[in-house]
């Protein structure tokens, strides 16, 4: 027979953390409602959805998948998967370089002062919302008045019609994107950088070796997990636009949204503005599951070879 302490153990330990359980509460709340409750609405994706039946009640597709066929067979299939892959790439790419290049130029500063003020006008724009973006971009590309033209003119030159340049604006998302969110992605770096012992950067000096050597050889192999393990958790999301952003610069202009539609885009205009009249919910869900099985292999794909590399990065 088991000690009475054994048997309590279990039941005040439970006790014991109760207040942590109810913090976690709301957000248990939240995710199952947003998250697990909806889960059964994914049957739309093969149904001939009608709004006055319902999910349940309407009639299964014939064929079954041909709510998937008509975006897969459609025109707009690669150029939105093409879109969304090549922007968050290179949103992934530039953004975390020039966190990494940020955090570590910021170490090097001595003055406190002018650290934080750097750091402050870095993380300004993260504050900024995206309709004040969509309007800062509108007034240096516009035509007529934008500021761009403008400085062209100045110096002698034609003005430019930047909305036909259907590659230039390729350029402009991802430098808004980057601009927005690297004052806020520098900190995580910053904070793993300032964990580190300021003992070893003494003893590097005492060996000779300069702040070049000292960032190659001490700040890059503190901040490599950190890079992994933030690039898995972003690689999941690979195939998941900022839609918020992007409608902002390129709205429904077509010669924008030539390599700028993304899927998020084409959904938002299958719903709400679609091109057969009725809005296609059944085709939307479809094209979630899409997203979400692309999402789950890249992810799966992506903590394989870290694992590979080193158990230690892999988050699962």
């Amino acid at each position: 027979m088991k000690p009475k302490s054994l048997k309590k153990k279990p039941k005040n330990e439970l006790l014991k953390n109760y207040q942590n359980y109810l913090m976690a509460l709301p957000a248990v709340v939240i995710f199952f409602l947003f998250s697990y409750l909806p889960l059964p609405g994914i049957i739309m994706a093969f149904k001939d959805f009608n709004l006055g039946e319902g999910i349940f009640g309407s009639a299964w597709s014939d064929p079954l998948f041909a709510n998937f066929q008509f975006y897969f067979e459609g025109p707009y299939f690669w150029q939105t998967t093409r879109n969304t892959l090549v922007i968050n790439l290179l949103n992934m790419f530039f953004g975390t370089t020039l966190s990494i290049a940020f955090a570590i130029m910021l170490n090097e500063l001595l003055l406190k002062r002018v650290k934080k003020a750097y750091q402050s006008i870095l993380f300004l724009p993260y504050f900024f919302s995206v309709v004040l973006l969509g309007k800062l971009v509108t007034m240096f590309t516009d035509y007529n008045n934008g500021v761009l033209n403008s400085m062209m003119e100045a110096f002698g030159s034609g003005p430019i019609n930047w909305e036909s340049l259907s590659g230039f604006w390729v350029f402009v998302v991802v430098f808004v994107f980057v601009w927005k969110n690297v004052g806020y992605s520098l900190i995580v770096y910053l904070v793993s950088i300032n964990g580190v012992d300021s003992g070893i950067y003494e003893s590097a000096e005492i060996d000779g070796a300069g702040r070049w050597k000292q960032i190659w050889h001490i700040t890059l192999p503190v901040l490599k997990p950190t890079i992994v393990i933030l690039f898995l958790m972003s690689i999941g999301r690979v195939f998941y636009g900022d839609f918020q952003l992007i409608y902002a610069i390129s709205g429904n202009d077509v010669n924008k949204l030539v390599y700028t539609d993304i899927i998020e885009t084409f959904l938002y205009r299958s719903v709400m503005d679609p091109p057969t009249g009725m809005p296609q919910y059944a085709m939307s869900t479809a094209i979630g599951i899409y997203q979400t099985l692309l999402g789950l292999v890249t992810i799966f794909l992506s903590n394989f070879i870290a694992k590979k590399i080193n158990e230690d990065y892999a988050l699962f």
